[in-house]
């Protein structure tokens, strides 16, 4: 707890907060001298450092006429802030399609997908900003010609 910052800074960094996965609350109350304001309702964040999520289940991959549609399930004790998809084609490196959809829908369409070309696709949960779980195997489609 900080009793006066002593500065007119408008941010502060808690070096105390460390233990990933811990919600930490917050208070902040304007100074003016030895008059204090009010304090503002309590805010709260949760520091997102250590937890893995676990990785989505059930992926499939179908070809559709406006690409190849991805399903899948995620359910873990660890909640998701979105999902990391790669996409390879036979014989190249997985590349990374979208870094992270920022939502937790189980489901994404792929338009960039060729005509007759066959992908692979892996979907692997994100939570905050570095923690990304493991992805189930991988499923192959095809986005279907236009006129089939």
């Amino acid at each position: 707890m900080v009793d006066d910052t002593d500065n007119t800074k408008t941010h502060y960094k808690d070096t105390t907060a460390t233990t990933a996965g811990t919600r930490y609350y917050y208070r902040v109350k304007g100074r003016n001298g030895s008059d204090r304001s009010a304090g503002q309702r309590y805010q709260s964040i949760e520091l997102p450092g250590g937890a893995i999520p676990g990785k989505p289940r059930e992926l499939t991959a179908t070809g559709v006429s406006n690409g190849i549609r991805l399903n899948w399930k995620y359910k873990d004790k660890v909640k998701t802030d979105g999902f990391q998809i790669l996409r390879r084609t036979k014989g190249t490196q997985w590349s990374v399609l979208v870094a992270d959809t920022n939502n937790r829908n189980t489901y994404y369409t792929d338009t960039t997908a060729v005509a007759g070309t066959e992908y692979g696709y892996r979907v692997k949960a994100r939570y905050g900003a570095s923690n990304i779980g493991k992805s189930p195997p991988a499923e192959w489609a095809t986005r279907p010609s236009s006129g089939g």
